[in-house]
């Protein structure tokens, strides 16, 4: 005999509450002083948000555009850090922030304003890296093959010098 499971918005509520009474579970017994409790705390909370991402109607995708935000974020910092002490590999991290802000451009909604900034720091890293030739190529890219409007590609070639 098969059991029957309910679903709302794409979400398992029998996994749900499955879920959320493991969690009370946990909060009953606290013992905070134990690393292995706030493992579990941590892999409670993360099966909670994958289960209520989908009834929320967010998308994976979401969780993903703010994963390369923080990847990018701390590229940014480690770079600036490295300016800093005028460190030998300041070129070297600029060149990650490039690639980190060229990955994020293209998961992106074409046009958007996210879309815009990503590119120009894909851009302005590239610059800052002392690899202009990438920085026209990411240029030449968007004109050709997105075919973006004229007034961006010259706000974008108006960052090299």
């Amino acid at each position: 005999m098969a059991i029957a499971t309910a679903e709302t918005n794409g979400i398992n509520l029998d996994e749900l509450q499955r879920e959320v009474e493991k969690l009370i579970g946990l909060l009953k017994d606290r013992q905070p002083g134990m690393i292995s409790w706030h493992e579990f705390m941590q892999e409670r909370l993360t099966n909670l948000h994958k289960l209520t991402v989908k009834a929320l109607g967010k998308q994976m995708k979401n969780d993903q555009i703010d994963d390369l935000n923080r990847e990018v974020t701390s590229a940014i910092r480690f770079a600036e850090e490295l300016e800093e002490v005028k460190s030998e590999y300041t070129p070297a991290a600029w060149a990650r922030v490039s690639f980190a802000e060229h990955y994020l451009a293209n998961q992106l909604e074409f046009g958007t304003n996210e879309w815009k900034i990503a590119w120009r720091g894909a851009v302005r890293a590239a610059v800052k890296s002392g690899n202009v030739e990438r920085a026209k190529n990411l240029i030449e890219h968007l004109k050709v093959s997105l075919q973006v409007s004229r007034k961006f590609s010259g706000e974008l070639e108006a960052l090299i010098p």
